[in-house]
């Protein structure tokens, strides 16, 4: 079973628990070709370069054992691996504009990774292990999700702006530009207002209609949300 999968025009990959990771081409909708990891892969993201925004440049992946695995795109070929959690790595972000990723993992670890020198530049202990991390739209602050709460930090320094508490575990969020939507527990669907303010009570949690019989255990923004 599939437990990541990031798309990028009609390039798509996606891996699980089999190790490896599978690259289709969707325009042909075929399976063009394959990556092996050395564990259970876990999340999965494309970097886009700003003054090339049309084709991806590189395949990020991490994985069960807690590594960071980095593949150029064209053609797909591996280029490093890094060790950035003791336990399994839970999420990864991208900046939007390269050089650093964020990774959360079951150690209770907040890392971030330069991936142009390729290692880890800080981390630190969290109070809880979160599920998600994700920047925003600048890549000025990012997000983390662990469990029904939310929380919103300075990218510079991972300071805490402010957090939010949910009624329900939080089960996966997505950025929009100018919004985080998130499914929780019991099908409910909440969009959190992200703009960027200057005070934290007015950030807006607004919970729409239930629109879904079962949880969701996914969730993406389009361009337009």
């Amino acid at each position: 079973m599939d437990e990541a999968v990031a798309i990028f025009g009609s390039a798509a990959v996606s891996g699980g628990y089999d190790d490896t990771i599978k690259i289709y081409d969707l325009s042909s909708s075929s399976e063009i070709g394959s990556l092996h990891q050395s564990s259970a892969i876990t999340s999965l993201s494309f970097f886009t370069s700003p003054s090339l925004p049309s084709f991806p440049r590189n395949l990020l992946a991490t994985d069960a054992d807690g590594c960071l695995s980095i593949y150029d795109v064209d053609p797909f070929v591996h280029l490093k691996t890094l060790k950035v959690h003791k336990n399994g790595v839970n999420s990864l972000s991208v900046h939007p504009y390269g050089g650093l990723a964020l990774t959360v993992g079951h150690d209770e670890c907040l890392d971030m990774v330069n991936l142009v020198r390729g290692r880890r530049n800080f981390y630190c202990k969290l109070s809880k292990e979160s599920s998600i991390v994700q920047f925003n739209e600048t890549g000025e602050k990012f997000f983390m999700i662990a469990d029904e709460k939310i929380s919103v930090h300075e990218s510079e320094d991972a300071r805490l702006i402010f957090e939010l508490e949910n009624g329900k575990r939080i089960l996966c969020a997505a950025r929009g530009t100018q919004a985080a939507g998130q499914q929780q527990e019991a099908a409910d669907f909440n969009v959190l207002q992200l703009e960027i303010v200057k005070d934290p009570q007015a950030v807006e949690l607004q919970q729409l209609e239930q629109g879904v019989g079962q949880n969701l255990m996914g969730l993406e923004v389009g361009q337009e949300g």
